[in-house]
């Protein structure tokens, strides 16, 4: 009886870690409305998902929290991610170094415009740098993101000339992008 719940509960995570990555990375690539709905009416299944993942799969925790980030800014809800981004950090011990740096932007994002705290974000940050700083082939994309909230960071703190020069980091990183990474 235990395994066939467990059966169960293992399946209606897996069924919602793939309606949320659907759902979040398609709210990225277009208009936002029709699948930030998708993922209000699934909020609750989602967080049993988590909860469930957690102990089965900590990196889907990680990656699903990491998309879900726009989400839960736009709904206010910016605690929440944070501990899930949190949370699925603590629990994969060695994810891939994209999937960790993605995920340390995405809680240092969610930390700086719930708290303010942009010291604190700052740190977060440059550990998702040091992640994938060391990449010798075309580096990924988060690096550039990295670098832009981190000129953020240095620009609230006080720092203007740090501030520029990650931004133009971020910049010359994106702009080897499709689209409009890294243009003006």
């Amino acid at each position: 009886r235990q395994l066939c719940l467990d059966l169960i509960r293992d399946r209606h995570a897996r069924f919602y870690l793939e309606v949320g990555l659907r759902e979040a990375g398609a709210s990225q690539a277009g208009p936002e409305r029709a699948h930030f709905e998708v993922l209000r009416r699934i909020e609750d299944n989602t967080r049993v998902a988590l909860d469930r993942l957690l102990g089965v799969d900590p990196e889907a925790v990680l990656a699903l929290a990491a998309n879900l980030n726009l989400f839960w800014w736009s709904q206010g809800r910016l605690r929440e991610g944070r501990a899930w981004l949190e949370r699925g950090r603590e629990a994969a011990p060695d994810p891939p170094a994209e999937l960790r740096a993605t995920g340390l932007f995405c809680e240092a994002f969610l930390l700086a415009q719930d708290t303010d705290d942009w010291g604190a974000a700052a740190k977060l940050v440059d550990a998702g740098i040091e992640v994938v700083a060391s990449y010798t082939d075309e580096p990924p994309l988060v690096l550039a993101m990295l670098h832009g909230i981190r000129a953020e960071c240095d620009a609230v703190n006080g720092d203007p000339t740090s501030a520029l020069a990650r931004a133009r980091t971020a910049c010359e990183l994106a702009s080897g992008y499709q689209g409009s990474w890294g243009q003006a």
